[in-house]
């Protein structure tokens, strides 16, 4: 890419002014989950995993940067031992709003696109439906979500545990 400027100068020539290539880096961001909650924590039970996070600070008016828009891709991936190919879309939401179809659902990715924007420094809610809890007991810390961001690059949700326990 060339950035080129022309400006008149006070003897009435011109000047070109150039400047060599540049480069616009995606933003990326890594934010910590603020919660994961599910609606039963028996191994290989059915539950509702709900996802709670603050989006990254970062951006301008508008939806810059952090910003999540409307239509961009999820990719939420879940520990080994996980089925999340069980989960459903009815009542499935991102942050409130109707989850309009997965784009892929294997045992341990759920990946979608976003039906509502989630803007910088937010709030937010993800449920996935009906997911296979994992086959044994323990504490899980490596479910993550990645998410596009309006900055070109990424967020990426991680970094919280929840425990899954053996009937009782």
């Amino acid at each position: 890419n060339v950035l080129r400027m022309t400006a008149t100068n006070a003897s009435a020539g011109t000047n070109t002014y150039q400047s060599c290539s540049y480069y616009v880096y995606p933003l990326s961001y890594t934010v910590t989950w603020t919660s994961i909650q599910l609606s039963s924590s028996i191994v290989g039970s059915i539950a509702d995993y709900t996802l709670t996070a603050k989006n990254a600070l970062s951006g301008g008016a508008g939806c810059a940067n952090s910003c999540m828009p409307s239509g961009t891709s999820v990719t939420i991936t879940f520990p080994a031992g996980t089925d999340a190919s069980t989960a459903v879309l009815a009542g499935s939401t991102w942050n409130g709003t109707q989850i309009g179809s997965f784009t892929t659902l294997t045992a341990t990715t759920v990946a979608f696109n976003t039906p509502a924007q989630v803007n910088q420094n937010a709030n937010f809610t993800v449920r996935i439906k009906a997911v296979t809890n994992p086959t044994s007991a323990g504490s899980f810390t490596t479910l993550s979500m990645v998410v596009s961001n309006a900055g070109t690059g990424t967020n990426t949700f991680q970094n919280a545990s929840y425990t899954v326990y053996a009937q009782p």
